[in-house]
């Protein structure tokens, strides 16, 4: 009689899972054993081999345990196809966010690769479309690093969530008011900046004539002298302020480790001044 059915790893290696595998399904209920001797061997029989070609062959869609097991509890064809296609709809979620991460990663390639094209200590003014940028809650000039750190935290997890890729860097908004100003640099807020979005804390920044300044290092070490220029800038070109200031490290910590590597870029819209009001 014995010599009909197979033992639990005789039936487990022609599925290619092991023995202990075998025996989960048998504790979640998915099978059972066709009988068990006084020695605690456990035979299987044809409908045992059957069954576990469902589960196996199931599994390897990643369909979880506990669908499986309802399903093996109400078989039908109406059933196995409403189980397979709920396990379509899953594979094109997967398929749309694997190709919104390669699009990401395209992304993220185009703009390390154009660094080594950017045009630094050089301003320019360049027409721009209007973008949409997503602000972090105020930064409070008494707030602690520790504090600051957990407000970028909190904005990169609202945004960019558990599972998806990072690819855009945070930057720095200064308040137009400050930007010339000769207190100690204060930020207003940080900031990602997309092409469209409805988040929380967002909008839009116009479009219009953006003065552009890209640097190598930090701002913080080189303010005095990069102010300096570009007010004289303005001055010659009879321009004002029109917006509030966005400090970006274009080359940051992703690449490099020396902050004397970075590449940065403060970007401002800017207006013509009236002919009459020009000193």
């Amino acid at each position: 009689m014995k010599k009909d059915y197979l033992l639990s790893g005789e039936l487990a290696a022609l599925f290619d899972i092991n023995k202990q595998t075998l025996l989960h399904y048998e504790k979640k209920g998915l099978i059972q054993p066709d009988f068990i001797d006084d020695n605690g061997y456990r035979y299987y029989s044809r409908q045992q081999y059957l069954t576990l070609e469902v589960i196996t062959n199931l599994r390897k869609l990643d369909i979880p345990l506990e669908s499986i097991h309802q399903y093996l509890l109400h078989k039908s064809p109406e059933q196995f196809t409403a189980l397979i296609k709920h396990k379509v709809t899953e594979i094109q979620q997967q398929i749309e966010y694997l190709e919104y991460i390669k699009q990401t990663l395209n992304i993220t390639a185009a703009n390390t690769s154009s660094l080594s094209s950017v045009v630094t200590n050089k301003i320019l003014l360049e027409y721009e479309p209007s973008k949409m940028i997503f602000l972090s809650m105020k930064i409070k000039n008494s707030q602690t690093l520790k504090e600051r750190l957990n407000l970028i935290g909190s904005h990169n997890k609202t945004f960019f969530g558990k599972n998806s890729f990072k690819y855009i860097p945070t930057g720095w908004v200064i308040a137009k008011n400050d930007f010339f100003a000769d207190a100690a640099l204060k930020y207003s807020h940080c900031f990602f900046m997309f092409y469209s979005s409805s988040q929380q804390y967002s909008f839009t920044l116009p479009e219009g004539n953006y003065l552009t300044y890209n640097f190598i290092g930090t701002y913080n070490k080189q303010r005095k002298e990069i102010t300096k220029k570009i007010q004289t800038f303005m001055v010659t070109n009879n321009l004002s302020i029109a917006s509030d200031i966005y400090l970006l490290a274009r080359k940051n910590h992703w690449v490099t480790d020396n902050y004397c590597n970075y590449i940065s870029q403060l970007k401002f819209l800017v207006k013509q001044n009236n002919i009459q009001n020009k000193v």
